[in-house]
């Protein structure tokens, strides 16, 4: 037994020296691996075309693939192409016929194959296997059972060296679960059981074990896939109880099938009962019994199953012989058992095994060693099994450790042992595993709680590993810690590894974010591994700062419950003062320990604590002085280099996060904007100070200077903006003054400067200041640029001694172009033009100079033109029009794929996409721009956009060139001071390396002329013009006449229009007009040209100075040149077309009369009716004709009065009254009024009697009387 064990540890030292390698999974069908050095080669065979075909199939039984393999197949189609005349010859060899037609033969019998397994015809499919030679036969079953335990072409999921199904799932991307799967009943788990080749020789063992666990696999993905394991195990007790020799399985082998299949708590049915196994001494059964009850225990947990699985495992290990897998089997299981025993049994026998029965306890060590050991190896995608073992490891050792602590001592290498095998394990989780420990509580987007394991905070990690099958998969770090030696354990090994492992705990601690419980750690290896404790010290920081850091941007929300309403408040939670102290006080403390560790692991990164400094305060927060002296101590005691890092990062903060309103209530600080300020102006007087105080004591400090130069470059920026000053320029001049000598200090200490610290960061925050800010992001488009700045940069970088100017000019060179992504797309162009000041041409500037080149030829094959619609005299008392143009070369255009997208508002639509770049509202971007350069001199009436489907015109007399209309902005003089258009601007922005570049193209300034009032008339082609009369408004005395205008171009005003029109009878009362209107680009048109259209309404009113009131209405007359003119009226709600002049319907206005007239007709009028009733009446009479009743002379007073008193009779019609009125009207016109006698006297008698007899009135008399 003891040369046993020292062998093992033997096997296992061997097997953990190599743990810095990466493991890799063996590859399948490598031949001759694993055999003795030196020893004689056997000669393969050579493999045959049906095994090399065999060993590669993919079997599919996706439902689709089993009912496309069950429908009718088509006829294929034959292959004409070598019938074709002309065809050329093949040159290369012409196959052999014989060749040809057996690989057909081949593949008529492979697809024959393949398809007896889609539709699950087993009898063929073992009569195909069984008529094969004996080896390709096993291969093909061999393949056949891995091909069908995965999906098609995707490979075998689970076991060892296969994939799992959820890798394979989160490989794929969402929705890949719902992926089609291989679909099997029980009968086809015994189908292929049956199909299983049968040679001459019995079955090995080994191989018996291998076909039993693949069809366990399958059978788990029948039950998987619905089979229901009651109906599966009756389907298995069904064909177990066949006589001998027509079964397929044995009971055995049923049982070793659901063990296999993870439904070990179904196969009591097909053992033995433990007291005959253990009779019999049947260690394979013992062993699968303990299984049994293992699995009843886990999914019922009843009392006595643990117990009868510790029974069945004692009685394998009590057995004096039997085989030594089993043995080995049963000891695993005992060791895994023995902690969760009750009254202390298992613990006593773990106990025992150590102290009555050692050799038992060595058997327990090297079996358990040998798992870990060998776990990466051997199971690389079985993370179960692997922590599986490291727990094991750590329950036999502590047992070890508690019952014979004496024996350990004698133990050591075997302890060392076990100790590397979980340190290589620890190594590679370190490495590999990207979790941060334990399941997190997060929240989704519709406010839901849900716990994610960490398990899923490593997906594209895990996916990367799936793009190398043989990579193992990494034990989670929280469960390595759990399964770490402790003190007794490290304190029981060699002492020259326990550095080793405490450090692989420390960086274990880290890497799931628990700084504090590696600390100590940290300080255990400081002493003997002072340079390793020193870069974890740099981790240690690294980490407490992302833990306190308030500010880091979360994707979950806190953990708040609210059970009766969402709580808004909550989801941004403030950085409290009292928290921002405690961060800092703890801060302070670590900073002490750390000082404490011995020799070069107590040396402050100063960068790290600097940016854990910054972590302790909310973002809206400046910093203060006895906060950074807590930390860091005495100011006066700090470092240049830790004093300058300070400073630059509150000169950070001071010109971003901390002066935004923004950001001020996020954190909920209820700053007004003059509180806002104040802190900010505070913020640069403390960091000033800090310098300041920096400066006294190393006054020619580079780091210092160059600081204290962004400090007053950011503040003078900061100020200005608060409110313009005129002494800016001088004060951003002293502050590159202070830049250039901070250059000039780092030249003379370049020299003496350690490689690793030459930088060219005063250059480059110099060379950003000179832009507009000293962070290269902070510069806006409205930062101008000082030109003076980058001839002085370049001066500065070649007065650096020796080869150090080339060295930082190339330096400065390449960051050229690493750091142009950072600048913003309005200001790269501005960027790289002050770089090629200082690099020249170098030829680290490479990269960049590409990009500046593409810039630059931007600028000359795109521009920006203005048109003037018409002449240059616009005048100042009407509206004019200007097109905008983009003006580009064809190439330009083909290359950016058109300028559609600037015809566009992105962020309105319902979806756009831009093309890599951030979505923009690019006519409201101009519109705005535009209105802005105008609004002084002009007033903007109108912008019209073309639409975005535009395509471009060639330029006339321009070959290469070409434009696309983009605007048309119609505008108005504000006077007749104006003498141009300025400028006018347009953002494009074009993809590049480093992102995109936004290239501002302007117009140049338009010449024009206002002086007069009306200026030239405005082109306008194919006029329309509408006029619709309105006589629904006449009872109040009001005639409409609307008049529209349609034209291509500006259709003229209505003075040019129409002249100074008044219609006859009417006086115009009022005028009104919705102004000039662009409705769109006029698309006909092949020039570019816009439709406008304008609306006058004219209120008309009858004339009072005219004796008789209009009858009929004249439409305006156009006076310019027309494609039509169309005349309307309203007849009740509807238009109906009318001529140039139409009839009033009603009428409008008063006449113009003479009063003695109508007075004097008056008299007459009453006489003769008086003196007619009289004679009337004297005269009586039979009822006689009309005209017997009328007077003998009838003038015009007599008629209008019997007219008048025959249209008050009921008889008559509201049409009767008016045609009556009519006549009323004729007779009265020409007898009564002045100058109106020009047409032929009415007929009196007739038009009376006419009446008469339309409305007759009888008398008592029965006379027909014709006045009462």
């Amino acid at each position: 037994m003891k040369k046993t064990f020292a062998f093992t540890l033997l096997a296992l030292a061997a097997g953990v020296t190599a743990y810095a390698q990466l493991p890799v999974a063996p590859s399948p069908h490598e031949p001759g691996k694993g055999a003795a050095p030196g020893a004689a080669k056997k000669e393969e065979p050579k493999e045959t075309p049906r095994m090399a075909r065999l060993k590669a199939l993919d079997f599919d039984r996706r439902p689709s693939s089993i009912l496309k393999a069950w429908a009718p197949q088509p006829a294929p189609k034959k292959d004409e192409s070598a019938k074709e005349p002309g065809a050329p010859k093949n040159e290369a060899k012409e196959p052999d016929p014989k060749a040809a037609e057996k690989a057909a033969e081949l593949d008529k019998e492979i697809a024959a194959f393949q398809k007896n397994v889609t539709l699950g015809k087993w009898a063929e499919v073992k009569s195909y296997l069984a008529s094969l030679p004996a080896d390709e036969g096993a291969a093909g079953y061999k393949q056949l059972l891995t091909s069908l335990q995965g999906r098609p072409g995707m490979g075998r999921p689970g076991g060892p060296g296969g994939v799992d199904p959820m890798e394979m799932q989160m490989m794929q991307g969402p929705g890949q679960q719902f992926v089609e799967r291989n679909v099997f009943s029980a009968d086809d788990v015994l189908g292929l059981a049956a199909a299983a080749p049968v040679g001459k020789e019995p079955v090995k063992p080994k191989q018996e074990k291998e076909t039993l666990a693949a069809l366990g696999a399958i059978f788990r993905e029948a039950v998987t896939g619905g089979t229901l394991p009651e109906v599966a195990v009756s389907r298995l007790k069904a064909e177990t109880a066949k006589p001998a020799g027509q079964a397929v399985l044995t009971k055995r082998q049923a049982a070793k099938l659901l063990a296999g299949a993870g439904l070990a708590e179904f196969a009591g049915d097909f053992l033995p009962l433990p007291e005959q196994a253990q009779k019999d001494k049947d260690l394979e059964a013992l062993n699968l019994l303990s299984r049994h009850f293992l699995a009843l225990h886990a999914k019922e947990s009843k009392s006595g199953n643990l117990e009868r699985a510790w029974a069945a495992v004692q009685a394998v290990l009590g057995g004096p012989d039997g085989v030594a897998e089993e043995k080995d089997e049963a000891l695993i299981r005992a060791v895994e058992l023995a902690p969760r025993l009750k009254d202390a049994l298992g613990q006593e026998w773990l106990g025992a095994s150590f102290t009555k029965n050692p050799e038992r306890g060595q058997e327990i060590l090297a079996s358990v060693g040998t798992l870990v050991s060998r776990g990466l190896t051997t199971r690389p995608h079985a993370i179960d099994e692997r922590l599986n073992a490291l727990k094991l490891s750590q329950t036999a050792v502590s047992a070890l450790m508690k019952a014979a602590p004496a024996r350990a001592k004698e133990w050591k290498p075997a302890l060392t042992v076990l100790a590397l095998g979980w340190q290589k394990e620890a190594e590679f989780s370190q490495r590999f595993d990207q979790s941060s420990g334990g399941s997190r509580l997060r929240r989704d987007m519709y406010g839901n709680i849900f716990f994610a394991s960490s398990d899923e905070d490593d997906q594209m990690s895990r996916m990367q590993m799936m793009q190398q099958p043989n990579m193992p998969r990494p034990i989670q770090i929280a469960d390595v810690i759990k399964a770490a030696p402790d003190a007794a354990w490290l304190a029981a090994i060699d002492e020259s590894l326990r550095p080793k492992l405490s450090e692989a705990v420390a960086r274990l601690h880290l890497k799931v974010n628990e700084e504090a419980k590696a600390f100590p750690l940290i300080e255990q290896l400081a002493g003997a591994q002072p340079a390793e404790a020193k870069g974890l010290v740099k981790e240690f920081l690294r980490v407490w700062t992302r833990n306190h850091d308030p500010n880091a941007s979360r994707n979950e929300n806190r953990y708040s419950w609210f059970f009766f309403a969402f709580e808004q408040r909550a989801e941004s939670i403030p950085l409290t003062r009292s928290k921002q102290e405690r961060n800092l006080k703890e801060l302070s403390d670590w900073v002490a320990r750390i000082k404490k560790l011995p020799g070069a692991a107590g040396e402050l990164d100063d960068e790290a604590v600097v940016r854990a400094f910054t972590a302790c305060h909310s973002s809206a927060e400046v910093y203060r002085t006895e906060a950074i002296e807590a930390v860091f101590g005495p100011l006066g005691g700090l470092k240049p280099k830790t004093l300058a890092g300070l400073a630059d990062q509150m000169r950070t903060n001071l010109a971003g996060l901390w002066k935004e309103p923004a950001n001020q209530e996020k954190n909920k600080t209820k700053r007004k904007k003059k509180d806002i300020e104040a802190e900010v102006l505070r913020g640069y007087q403390v960091a000033q100070a800090v310098l300041a105080d920096g400066l006294k004591k190393f006054p020619d400090r580079w780091a210092l200077l160059a600081a204290q130069a962004g400090l007053m470059h950011d503040e003078i920026n900061y100020r200005q903006e608060l409110s313009k000053a005129s002494d800016f320029s001088a004060k951003r001049t002293a502050a590159f003054k202070t830049y250039r000598r901070a250059a000039e200090e780092y030249a003379k200490a370049a020299r003496a400067l350690p490689e690793d610290e030459h930088t060219t960061s005063v250059y480059e925050q110099w060379f950003a200041a000179g832009l507009g800010a000293v962070d290269l992001g902070m510069i806006s488009e409205e930062k101008q640029p000082d030109w003076a700045q980058p001839p002085l940069i370049r001066a500065a970088l070649l007065a650096l001694p020796g080869d150090l100017a080339e060295k930082h000019m190339g330096k400065f060179a390449n960051n050229l172009f690493i750091k142009m992504s950072g600048a913003k797309p309005h200001v790269k162009f501005n960027y790289l033009k002050a770089g090629f000041q200082i690099v020249g041409d170098h030829k680290q500037a490479a990269e960049a100079k590409k990009v500046f080149d593409y810039y630059k030829d931007l600028v000359t094959e795109i521009k920006l033109e203005a048109v003037l619609d018409g002449s240059s005299e616009v005048g100042h008392g009407r509206p004019f029009g200007l097109f905008v143009n983009l003006k580009h070369t064809r190439d330009i255009e083909r290359e950016s794929g058109g300028f559609g997208r600037y015809l566009q508002n992105q962020n309105s639509m319902a979806y756009s996409y831009n093309y890599g770049r951030p979505t923009a509202d690019y006519r409201d971007r101009f519109e705005t721009a535009a209105r802005t350069a105008l609004k002084e001199q002009f007033e903007v009436v109108s912008v019209t956009f073309q639409d975005e489907k535009v395509t471009s015109r060639a330029t006339p007399g321009e070959f290469g060139w070409r434009y696309t209309p983009y605007a048309y902005i119609l505008l108005k003089p504000r006077g007749p001071q104006v003498d141009k258009i300025p400028p006018l601007r347009l953002d494009l922005d074009f993809l590049e390396t480093s992102g995109y570049v936004v290239m501002p193209v302007e117009t140049p300034a338009v010449p024009i002329s206002a002086r007069t009032a009306g200026g030239d008339p405005r082109p306008v082609d194919k006029l329309s013009v509408t006029q619709t009369l309105d006589e629904r408004q006449a009872d109040k005395g009001a005639l409409l006449l609307e008049v529209k205008a349609v034209g291509v171009g500006l259709v003229p005003e209505w003075a040019e229009l129409a002249g100074n029109y008044v219609p006859d009878g009417f006086e115009v009362t009022k005028t009104e007009t919705n102004g000039l209107g662009v409705k769109k680009f006029d698309e006909d048109n092949d020039g570019n040209a816009v439709v406008s259209e304008q609306v006058w309404t004219l209120t008309l009113k009858g004339r009072e100075d005219r004796t008789e009131l209009p009858k009929a209405f004249r439409f305006a007359s156009v006076k310019v040149p027309t494609k039509e003119v169309v005349y309307q009226r309203y007849a009740d709600a509807d238009l109906t077309p009318v001529s140039e002049e139409v009839s009033l319907e009603q009428s409008y206005g008063k006449k113009k009369s003479n009063w003695l007239w109508y007075a004097l007709a008056g008299v007459a009028a009453v006489f003769v009716l008086v003196a007619t009733v009289v004679l009337l009446a004297v005269r009586g009479g039979k009822r006689g004709p009309v005209e017997a009743g009328l007077p003998d002379r009838l003038d015009p007073f007599v008629a209008a009065a019997l007219l008048r008193e025959i249209r008050e009779r009921p008889e008559l019609t509201v049409s009767h009254r008016a045609a009556l009125d009519q006549d009323l009207a004729e007779i009265e016109q020409y007898h009564f009024a002045a100058g109106a006698n020009g047409h032929p006297a009415p007929d009196l008698r007739k038009i009376v009697e006419r009446w008469a007899a339309t409305a007759p009135r009888a008398t008592s008399g029965n006379r027909q009387l014709l006045i009462g």
